[in-house]
């Protein structure tokens, strides 16, 4: 059964329409709020913390499991509009980046000493943060100010990566593609380039006395 709310879920991709399907349900699905920074409030989400057996705190979205799974991670939440989202692991470098702070002492404070200094920090700016809340968590704090942060949906992208690669190199075949919250990627075959894109390294390999090994490129 898929479980997206987990910080460690991953999926893989038989075909490229699979794929691209995944990332349009996913655009559908995912929100982008914008709040100003000094609005933003975390508490903390381990298994000590009120919050964690206070399932009605949360987004009417939010499961029980996704609560117990971000125990086991970064094990803070951040309430938005009223009601809070856990924090995926995902979240923590952006976090950091609005309230300003940094280092490796951070991470290693008890989860109510680390929300009480993020909060600290985070009251002293009114720039604008743009939330992304998708499986059922909130993956990112990103600046709100365009010049910073631009969202490009990957499903668009993956449209336009699909007409550039017909283009470029027509008769390509999908191998694979994978994703998780922090990176998608894909591979693909290109038997009608083969000889132009590996001449070089056929070459060499061949003056080298490897002719042998230069066949099995791909």
């Amino acid at each position: 059964m898929s479980q997206p709310y987990l910080d460690e879920h991953f999926t893989t991709f038989p075909t490229y329409p699979d794929m691209m399907d995944y990332h349009a349900e996913l655009t559908r699905e995912s929100q982008w709020r914008r709040v100003q920074v000094n609005h933003l409030y975390v508490s903390p989400l381990d298994e000590n913390s009120p919050l964690y057996g206070d399932k009605s705190r949360f987004g009417t979205q939010v499961s029980q499991e996704a609560i117990e799974d971000t125990a086991k991670h970064l094990a803070l939440a951040m309430k938005v509009d009223g009601v809070y989202f856990p924090l995926r692991e995902t979240a923590w470098k952006s976090l950091l980046d609005r309230a300003k702070i940094g280092g490796t002492a951070l991470p290693k404070l008890s989860r109510e000493e680390l929300a009480n200094v993020l909060n600290a920090c985070l009251a002293l700016f009114s720039s604008e943060a743009l939330l992304l809340i998708r499986n059922e968590k909130i993956a990112a704090v990103h600046s709100g100010d365009a010049r910073d942060y631009s969202i490009l949906l990957i499903d668009t992208l993956l449209l336009e990566f699909q007409k550039g690669l017909e283009e470029r190199f027509p008769g390509a075949d999908f191998e694979n593609g994978y994703t998780d919250h922090e990176m998608t990627s894909a591979s693909f075959l290109l038997p009608k380039q083969r000889d132009d894109l590996l001449a070089t390294y056929h070459a060499t390999l061949a003056a080298q006395g490897k002719a042998a090994l230069a066949s099995k490129l791909k």
